[in-house]
C-alpha cells in the first residue's frame, strides 16, 4: 500500500489531483480511528443513515426477487450490515460480500456481524479489481451498498458512477448515502474540523514517513467543485524516501463531494442509473437506484 500512497503523493506534487488518499486512511490503525470519529457528537450522519435504511428496506424487498447478493463497498463497523441483513433475511435468500481496502476494518465488521458471510480485501476505487470480483459472483440479482459517503469520497463521482454501471449486469441495484449541500457551509465543514478526523486523514502520509510538523492541514468547502477538500500544505523543503517536496507544495488528503439533489439526480440519469426511491433527512440523502 505504501507504494500506491507514494505514487499518488508524487502526482500531487506535480499538481495532478486525479486521485486522493482518502481510502488509505483506514489502514495502519485507521479503522479504530474511524470508529472513534463516528462516535463524536458532531458526527451526525451515521445515525441519520441508520434511520433512513429502515425506511428504504421495504422497497428493496418489493423490488428484488427471492435470491439476492449484497455487495458492500466499505464495511464500516458492521452495525448497518446487521440492520440490513436482519430485515432482508426474513423473506429473501440473501448472500453477503463485504469489500474493504483495510484488513482491520474487515475484522471489526466480521466481529460485529452475527451472520458470518464473506469478506474480501478490495480497492473498490479500482475498476479492474471490481471487475474481477463481479466475474466470480454467481448469477442472481445484486444490490450494491455505498453508504457513509463512500461514493462522495471519489475525486470524480460522475465518472465513477459511469464506470460502475459499465461493469454491472442489468439486474443490479445501487444504494448510496450522501450528505447534500446545505446553505450553511460552516456547519458542513464543522464536523470535519477536529483532531479525530485530522489524525485519520493524515495517516497515509504518516505511513510513508511524513510528519505533521512538516506542514499544516487545511480544510474548507470548495464552492466551484461543490466538495469539502482537506489538504496537507508543506511549510518547509525536505525529502522523505525519494520524494522531494518544497514549502507550499500541497497533498490532497481527502475530498467529500456535497451535491444538491438536483445535481446527484442529473449524474444518476446521465450515467445509466434509474432512481427507484430517495429519502432525505436533515440534509442527508439515501437513494436506491436500478440499472434497468
Amino acid at each position: 500500500m505504501n507504494e500506491q500512497i507514494e505514487k499518488i503523493v508524487r502526482q500531487h506534487l506535480q499538481e495532478n489531483y486525479s486521485d486522493s488518499l482518502t481510502r488509505f486512511s483506514y489502514l495502519n490503525g485507521g479503522a479504530e480511528q474511524f470508529i472513534r470519529l463516528t462516535q463524536n457528537p458532531d458526527y451526525t450522519s451515521y445515525e441519520r443513515e441508520l434511520n433512513l435504511i429502515n425506511q428504504i428496506l421495504p422497497n428493496i424487498k418489493n423490488l428484488v426477487g427471492s435470491n439476492l447478493q449484497i455487495i458492500d463497498f466499505g464495511v464500516g463497523d458492521g452495525r448497518k450490515l446487521n440492520q440490513i441483513l436482519s430485515s432482508l433475511r426474513e423473506s429473501i435468500d440473501v448472500s453477503y460480500l463485504g469489500l474493504d481496502l483495510s484488513p482491520t476494518m474487515i475484522e471489526v465488521a466480521r466481529i460485529n456481524n452475527r451472520f458470518g458471510d464473506i469478506y474480501s480485501i478490495c480497492d473498490f476505487s479500482n475498476m479492474g479489481q471490481l471487475t474481477s470480483v463481479f466475474e466470480r459472483l454467481h448469477d442472481s440479482e445484486r444490490l450494491i451498498f455505498m453508504l457513509g459517503n463512500t461514493i462522495t469520497n471519489e475525486v470524480d463521482v460522475e465518472s465513477y458512477l459511469h464506470s460502475l454501471r459499465s461493469i454491472t449486469e442489468r439486474q443490479t441495484y445501487l444504494a448510496i448515502g450522501l450528505e447534500l449541500f446545505q446553505d450553511n457551509v460552516d456547519e458542513i465543514v464543522r464536523e470535519y474540523r477536529n483532531e479525530e478526523n485530522y489524525n485519520l486523514t493524515f495517516r497515509p502520509l504518516e505511513m510513508i514517513g511524513i510528519e505533521r510538523n512538516h506542514g499544516q492541514i487545511d480544510i474548507d468547502f470548495n464552492p466551484e467543485r461543490q466538495r469539502i477538500e482537506e489538504w496537507f500544505i508543506f511549510n518547509q523543503d525536505g525529502q522523505v524516501r525519494d520524494i522531494q517536496y518544497q514549502e507550499g507544495d500541497r497533498v490532497l488528503l481527502s475530498v467529500t463531494y456535497k451535491p444538491t439533489m438536483t445535481q446527484i439526480r442529473e449524474m444518476i440519469n446521465n450515467n445509466g442509473w434509474n432512481e427507484e426511491m430517495s429519502i432525505v433527512d436533515r440534509g442527508y440523502a439515501l437513494l436506491l437506484l436500478s440499472s434497468d
